[in-house]
């Protein structure tokens, strides 16, 4: 068997999500700050119709620089992971890439908040993440069918 994996990067970092999860890559995107929100949850963004959380990936790792209206980040990945559907800013975004289970190995060369294994992808060892995981340490997560945000 194996997993297909969105590689993205965040400033010099590479991760990978599972790529079924991902709905729609898009270009640069303005966004609505919400006032006195997280670093992880800084606004939200316009998609579909509704409104969707932005999750800052670089803030909830503790790494790189923040999300903000002045340091956009290049892509917008739309996500859904349950009932929850919410943007992650990055910088770049590769191809699908398709890993067998036995390329997936316990976190050793890299250290990512939300992520239990890695593997590697042109030499580069990158961390996988576990959206799951990250959506239930937001708390309640996005209400998708509302488009209500976190």
């Amino acid at each position: 068997m194996s997993l297909s994996l969105l590689p993205l990067r965040l400033d010099d970092a590479w991760v990978a999500i599972d790529a079924l999860l991902a709905k729609e890559v898009l270009g640069r995107r303005a966004f609505v700050a919400i006032p006195g929100a997280s670093a992880g949850l800084p606004g939200v963004i316009a998609w579909n119709g509704r409104a969707i959380a932005v999750v800052d990936l670089g803030a909830l790792a503790g790494s790189g620089r923040p999300f903000t209206q002045a340091t956009p980040r290049e892509r917008i990945v739309v996500v859904q992971v349950g009932e929850a559907t919410f943007a992650l800013p990055v910088d770049a975004v590769r191809e699908v890439w398709f890993a067998s289970d036995d390329e997936l190995r316990p976190l050793h060369a890299t250290h990512q908040r939300f992520a239990v294994h890695e593997v590697t992808l042109n030499g580069v060892p990158l961390p996988v993440l576990d959206l799951a995981a990250m959506v239930q340490s937001l708390g309640q997560g996005v209400d998708a069918s509302k488009g209500s945000a976190l």
